[in-house]
Formats: structure tokens, C-alpha cells, sequence
């Protein structure tokens, strides 16, 4: 209902008037958009990982390999959940400030370093060494979550933009939210009471995401560029 309630954006209702909308849009991207689909893909993993790295693997690797009672994290869980609630739209804000590009590449640059305090605080097993360890990953991974959707859909050609940005987050989520605990489980039984062999994981995860963004934000201020000389001639 609130949909139906929206106008189009002017880019989209001027290609819509104009008769520019791609009949098979999902053709038409792999046609020529697929080298940034799979940059999205990328960009969006650290978004999407994130997520279940710190909530669906991270209830298995305390109760199973920290000694955690399985109420206790799920209640230091729920404590992180009301930070996300509060310092998500924050994140946002800044970014509308500082620039969707420039606030991603932060975030998922503090996402790269954050799994190293988590683990070290999580062993501690109290209540707050917990919510404030998982508390620093998820506060980056939301941030980022936040604007990176607003972020890749400048990127993309307006009439295959919804079926572009649809695309590479399906794909993403398929791919990084199937693997990362299967991953995950899978090294903390390989490196049974060690700790880092996850926090790099997680570190490889942020750092393919600030990658992606890095070339994405390239190639839309070349192409920026390119439009700019065109329309001036």
C-alpha cells in the first residue's frame, strides 16, 4: 500500500516516457552490465555475511566452543539488536554528510579490523565483554548495511537498475549468507580454541566488500566524468 502510494523517481519516469525500459531487463544486464553486477555482488558481502557471522554462526561457536550458555547469548544478542536499532539510522545520517562512497570505505575498514576485539572480548564470557565485542563488528557491518543499497543503485543504467541491484543481492545472499557459518563451523573445528583463523575470515569478508566499493566508486566517477565532457559538447 505505501508503494502504490510513491511516485516514480524523475530518472525513472523520464525513460518510462520516453519508452526506454528494457523488455527483458535481466537479459539486458548480463548483456551489458554483468562486470558490475559482480562488483555488487562483492560489495554487498560484508553487508550480508555480517550478519550471519555475528548472529546464526556465532550462537553455535560460543555455546559450542567458549562454554556460553545458550540463554546468555541470545540475550547478549538481543542487547546488540537494540544498538543496531539505535546506530543504524545514525549511520545513515553521516553518510548523507560525508558521501555514500567515503562512509563505506570507512566502515568496511573499521568491519576489517573489528573481529579482533570481538573474539578477544567474547572469551571473556561475561555478559558486557560480549554485547560490547559483537556490538563493534555488527555497528560497522549495519552502518555499511545501511547505505550500501542507496550506494549501488547510482551505479547501475536507471532502466536496469531495479532488476541489476536485485540481482547482485540475491546472488550475494545465496553465496555469502549459505557459506559464512558453513565456513565458519567449519574452522573453528579445523582450529579447535583458536580464535584468529575466524577473525581473518571475517577480515577477507570486509575486505572484498571496500575492494568492490573502491572499483564501483571508480567507475561511476569515470563515467560521471565521461557524461560530463558529452553533455558539455
Amino acid at each position: 500500500m505505501i508503494r502504490l502510494g510513491v511516485n516514480e523517481s524523475p530518472e525513472f519516469q523520464r525513460v518510462k516516457d520516453a519508452k526506454r525500459t528494457a523488455k527483458v531487463p535481466v537479459a539486458e544486464v548480463f548483456h551489458t552490465a554483468w562486470g558490475l553486477v559482480l562488483l555488487c555482488i562483492g560489495a554487498n558481502t560484508i553487508g550480508i555475511a555480517g550478519v550471519y557471522f555475528t548472529n546464526t554462526f556465532m550462537i553455535a561457536y560460543t555455546t559450542q566452543y567458549v562454554g556460553i550458555t545458550r540463554s546468555l547469548i541470545l540475550d547478549c544478542l538481543f542487547a546488540v539488536a537494540i544498538i543496531q536499532f539505535i546506530t543504524q539510522p545514525i549511520a545513515a545520517w553521516i553518510a548523507e554528510r560525508i558521501g555514500g562512497a567515503r562512509f563505506l570505505k570507512i566502515v568496511a575498514l573499521l568491519a576489517m579490523f573489528s573481529p579482533y576485539p570481538m573474539f578477544m572480548l567474547v572469551q571473556h564470557g561475561t555478559a558486557t565483554s560480549i554485547v560490547i565485542g559483537i556490538a563493534l563488528a555488527v555497528v560497522c557491518m549495519s552502518g555499511f548495511y545501511s547505505v550500501i543499497a542507496g550506494f549501488v543503485s547510482a551505479v547501475f543504467p536507471t532502466h536496469v537498475r531495479y532488476s541489476a541491484i536485485s540481482l547482485g543481492y540475491q546472488v550475494c545472499g545465496a553465496i555469502a549468507g549459505g557459506l559464512t557459518p558453513l565456513i565458519g563451523t567449519w574452522l573453528a573445528h579445523r582450529f579447535v580454541g583458536q580464535w584468529w583463523p575466524l577473525a581473518v575470515f571475517y577480515t577477507a569478508l570486509a575486505g572484498l566488500s571496500l575492494l568492490c566499493i573502491v572499483a564501483l566508486d571508480a567507475r561511476r566517477a569515470t563515467h560521471a566524468q565521461a557524461a560530463s565532457v558529452q553533455g558539455a559538447r
